[in-house]
């Protein structure tokens, strides 16, 4: 995925344990903003 700068995204985060196959549930919403670096 791409990103862009200057632009909210909301991003849902979900973990896998390296020992078994399974996957976590969503973690809430977290928003992340990329500033434009000068």
């Amino acid at each position: 995925y791409s990103l862009k700068v200057d632009k909210e995204y909301e991003v849902r985060v979900r973990s896998k344990q390296r020992n078994s196959g399974n996957y976590g549930e969503f973690s809430e919403v977290l928003y992340v903003t990329l500033p434009q670096m000068s």
